[in-house]
């Protein structure tokens, strides 16, 4: 099932979430900020109102050791019009 994208979202690989979260992609919605958050069996994200508070969780997961750079990026913003 494909993850739904709306106003402003987050977007991390699941095979990132196994490695920084103790219960891996699985407990995604231990961290994720609001219920606008859904998950397939490859990717997860969350979407917000705001892309302020799209920066904030995206900080919060660089701050977990997510990176949102380089040649494989294990999360991205996207922002959908």
């Amino acid at each position: 099932m494909p993850v739904q994208i709306q106003c402003t979202s987050v977007v991390i690989r699941n095979d990132a979430l196994d490695r920084v979260l103790d219960g891996g992609a699985e407990d995604f919605s231990s961290i994720a900020p609001n219920s606008k958050s859904y998950s397939d069996d490859r990717l997860s994200q969350a979407s917000f109102m705001s892309p302020v508070d799209a920066e904030a969780f995206a900080k919060s997961l660089e701050l977990r050791g997510l990176n949102r750079s380089g040649e494989s990026p294990e999360f991205v913003i996207v922002h959908s019009h």
